[in-house]
Formats: C-alpha cells, sequence, structure tokens
C-alpha cells in the first residue's frame, strides 16, 4: 500500500487529494507511512485499530485524525441473521439490533 499511496499521491496535483479513506488500519499505516514522506498534509480516516494506529495518530502535526472501529464477530452474526431471513422471505423478521 505505501507504493500505491506514493504512486498516487505523484500523479496528482497539490491539493487534488482532500482526504484519505483506509478500509483497513494495516493500509492505513502504510499510507500515513507515504504522505509523512511525501510531506503532504492530507487528512487521514481509517476503519480498525491498534496500538501502534494510536501512537501514530497522536505524533505532532499526524494527519490521521480519526479511526472507527467495530466488533466484526457481532457484525457477522447480524449479517448472517439478516441474509438468512431475507432468504426466507422473513423481512418483517429483520429489527435494528
Amino acid at each position: 500500500m505505501y507504493d500505491v499511496m506514493q504512486k498516487t499521491l505523484s500523479m496528482y496535483y497539490e491539493d487534488y487529494i482532500d482526504s484519505i479513506w483506509a478500509a483497513y488500519d494495516e493500509h492505513a499505516r502504510e499510507c500515513y507511512r507515504a504522505l509523512k514522506v511525501s510531506g503532504k498534509n492530507i487528512l487521514l480516516v481509517s476503519v480498525d485499530l491498534c496500538c501502534a494506529d494510536i501512537e501514530y495518530m497522536s505524533e505532532e502535526n499526524s494527519m490521521w485524525k480519526a479511526c472507527a472501529y467495530t466488533v466484526f464477530g457481532v457484525n457477522s452474526e447480524q449479517g448472517m441473521r439478516i441474509l438468512t431471513l431475507g432468504l426466507n422471505n422473513e423481512y418483517d423478521r429483520i429489527t435494528d439490533a
């Protein structure tokens, strides 16, 4: 992801990219490294979180500003429940967890 981010940053003129959203913290860390090397101050937000992410987010002048976290097991259970009810045409039983 580091190489992809470096290439992407080099393809566009200054201020063309105003933010980066990463769906996985490993990808976000590599984007963060590429942003630091480039010197560009582009907002970075991500999904998932670990201690290393918090350290990067806490660095002075860090462009990594936000992170969302979810409990994937709960999401998976709810997703499978909705899928099963939908496949059985039991849409009325689908409720907000």
